[in-house]
């Protein structure tokens, strides 16, 4: 696509552009010295429309590679050393002007012959994000946390989903040949989609999960019908509805956890199907009847580093299955990430309320694995009791080893148990492929 047939012309053209922007922040912090977050959004901008220019001027993904690890030290070293005080004087610590250039290179390199998919992630990357830092840090009022020291505000949740709407819809429209009515559909989604990994993002991580998130959504739903992709946007909903009432009555997350919680949901039903999503409202659903019965008034939110500990193990076994096709071999595994967190949150929720008495953790799993293994099972032809009754076996001797290792801390929040957790689902999984691997039990055959 390049007109200059040169790189290197093409990068010292870009790299003098990006210097004269740079050094023009610069001058303006230094003299004039507005609001520190003015200049480093003025070099995201402008810098970010300049890169729109790559596919125009450089042919080479090296190239572009080279220029991406230039351009990052300099700004690392700038920021470390302030130099560069158009980066550096914002009070929030970020590392997003460095994760910049990289979420460049690497969108440069996985559009080649789909620029529309460079352009679109490009425009994204640059105005929805500051956007959503410029208005919302002015006129933000609803604030919430996302970690802990960084707040985003819901104004400026609402803008970054505005543009990202937008520039989603018009792009899709005017470099394919996708219908009006797909354009809106998949600029919905991915709006949606997107505002929740930026709003849960934190230190300028957001400027690599936001492009990445881009190009492998729009990869995947721009491929489906539009019935597809009507389904899912009203599924997404659904979703958040669902999930956002319970979230809220019960006080059982914070606005991130909800946002991630709701990602990784939304996520198992769009790339694994209704087979893969419904384990996840089953557990949830069981977590929260038992948050609720139990009633116990010094139950503490769950914790985001609770919350990614749990979902880890699920969400990689997705991904793998979904990227390598290998459905069948996986959604067993899967099926107990899912079922063991659920049964070891709930324990803990039965041990300080209730006390520890041996039937309720038997009941409580045999309940929960026989619900798992029937809710799963609706849509498999070959799947017998012997694969159904194996859920309860493992959980109720992973709840028990749990029960063992956590009782001497049952006065502590949610994260003293994250580490047990995770390490029990990874033993339960690893044992369940184990059983799946040597035909002590059958493979499980979801119909996606």
């Amino acid at each position: 696509m390049s007109v200059l047939h040169n790189d290197w012309l093409g990068a010292l053209i870009l790299l003098a552009m990006f210097a004269a922007t740079i050094a023009g922040a610069e001058i303006w912090t230094r003299f004039k010295h507005p609001d520190p977050e003015l200049p480093r959004k003025f070099v995201h901008i402008v810098g970010g429309l300049g890169c729109l220019l790559f596919p125009f001027l450089v042919e080479s993904p090296l190239m572009v590679a080279f220029m991406a690890g230039l351009l990052a030290a300099v700004f690392a070293v700038g920021q470390r050393s302030k130099g560069l005080q158009c980066l550096s004087g914002v009070g929030r610590k970020s590392r997003g002007s460095e994760y910049y250039p990289v979420a460049i290179a690497f969108l440069f390199f996985i559009s080649q012959g789909r620029w529309w998919l460079y352009f679109v992630s490009v425009l994204i990357l640059t105005l929805a994000d500051a956007a959503a830092a410029l208005i919302g840090g002015r006129f933000g009022r609803l604030k919430y946390e996302v970690g802990e020291s960084d707040t985003k505000s819901v104004e400026g949740s609402l803008v970054f989903l505005g543009v990202t709407f937008v520039v989603i819809a018009g792009l899709l429209r005017l470099l394919t040949n996708a219908e009006t009515e797909m354009c809106l559909l998949v600029a919905f989604l991915v709006a949606v989609l997107l505002t929740g990994i930026e709003a849960i993002s934190v230190h300028g991580t957001d400027n690599v999960f936001v492009p990445i998130i881009t190009c492998y959504v729009l990869l995947k739903i721009t491929t489906k019908p539009v019935a597809e992709v009507r389904f899912q946007c009203i599924s997404m909903i659904v979703i958040f509805a669902v999930i956002g009432v319970v979230s809220i009555w019960m006080r059982l997350f914070s606005a991130r956890d909800f946002i991630i919680f709701f990602t990784f949901s939304y996520a198992a039903w769009s790339l694994g199907s209704a087979d893969w999503g419904i384990p996840v409202f089953i557990g949830f659903g069981g977590f929260c009847l038992v948050w609720f019965l139990v009633r116990d008034r010094n139950q503490q939110p769950i914790r985001t580093e609770v919350l990614l500990r749990i979902l880890m193990i699920p969400l990689g076994l997705l991904l793998v299955a979904n990227a390598l096709n290998h459905y069948s071999v996986m959604f067993g595994p899967y099926l107990l990430a899912v079922l063991l967190p659920a049964l070891m949150g709930a324990w803990v929720c039965l041990l300080r309320a209730k006390g520890s008495q041996l039937w309720r953790l038997l009941l409580l799993c045999i309940v929960g694995g026989l619900a798992f293994g029937l809710g799963a099972s609706l849509s498999q032809d070959d799947i017998g009791w012997r694969e159904i009754i194996v859920l309860p076996i493992i959980g109720a001797a992973i709840v028990f080893v749990f029960d063992r290792w956590v009782r001497k801390s049952l006065d502590e929040n949610y994260a003293v148990w994250s580490g047990p957790i995770w390490i029990l689902t990874f033993v339960g999984v690893a044992v369940g492929y184990g059983l799946q691997y040597f035909r002590i039990i059958s493979a499980w055959n979801p119909r996606y």
